[in-house]
């Protein structure tokens, strides 16, 4: 093969794979905007649990363990795609299933497993942010290099 063909022909699977990373990008930012979504629906719920947090009996066991049994509600993000199906916590070996877009009744310590699912959620879309930031800039190094 003759160097201008195989130059002719790397240029084309680079091309090829930037399309594939801007694709899978927009995917990405598809996803992110959902989540971000989510984020919304959750900080009014957050900033009531935060402002209860703060009246929280210290050390008192029955007084924790009746404070962490009172119901609250929640109402989880709902959409058409991956925000569509129930959610279910177990603890324990009891399962909550809880639906979503509706307001919902449990115990205050299925919303702190809720919470908590969310701030691990938010922190793994974070990391995926900056992983595709650093991907796309090493993928445009090695295109142009």
């Amino acid at each position: 093969m003759a160097p201008k063909e195989k130059k002719e022909e790397v240029k084309s699977e680079n091309e090829a794979l930037l399309a594939l990373i801007e694709q899978q990008r927009e995917e990405l930012r598809k996803e992110r905007e959902a989540f971000m979504a989510e984020l919304e629906a959750f900080k009014a719920e957050k900033v009531a649990v935060k402002e209860v947090k703060a009246s929280k009996p210290a050390d008192d066991t029955k007084a924790a363990n009746d404070y962490m049994r009172q119901r609250v509600t929640v109402r989880l993000f709902k959409d058409s795609g991956k925000y569509k199906g129930d959610v279910t916590v177990g603890v324990n070996g009891v399962f909550y299933k809880i639906k979503r877009g509706v307001n919902v009744s449990v115990p205050r310590f299925v919303a702190e497993i809720l919470n908590q699912s969310y701030e691990q959620d938010l922190l793994a879309a974070n990391m995926v942010d900056q992983l595709e930031e650093e991907y796309e800039a090493d993928a445009k190094d090695v295109l142009e290099g």
